[in-house]
């Protein structure tokens, strides 16, 4: 049996092994090796949406871990990791659709001249 012999001029690591580069990415919490972020999403309905899905071990266990108090009571505890929760990420609802999209009054104008009913 004869070995393939390796280039070695392509390798980069001086360890001799061949390792595929990622060039994926990352997150600040990826490169740091930290979480900056105590919740794994920005998105309010998508982390309510979790903690509903939890029993009530896992619940306390979150409420431990975001520094609120654990109670025996279910909604209590959401409503108080929901309340926590919109105070560390600072999200507010809005109340205008996603489709909305706001133009310049000179864009506006010029949209109208076009026959656009904006």
């Amino acid at each position: 049996m004869s070995r393939r012999k390796i280039n070695t001029k392509k390798l980069k690591e001086t360890d001799g092994k061949l390792r595929e580069i990622n060039k994926k990415s990352k997150n600040v919490n990826e490169l740091f090796g930290v979480d900056l972020y105590p919740y794994s999403t920005t998105d309010s309905n998508v982390y309510e949406e979790s903690i509903r899905k939890m029993n009530k071990i896992d619940l306390q266990e979150e409420c431990i871990k975001n520094e609120e108090y654990p109670s025996d009571d279910r909604e209590i505890m959401i409503m108080r990791l929901m309340k926590r929760f919109r105070i560390i990420s600072g999200s507010r609802r809005n109340d205008l659709p996603d489709n909305v999209i706001k133009v310049s009054k000179e864009a506006e104008r010029l949209m109208r001249a076009l026959g656009g009913n904006y």
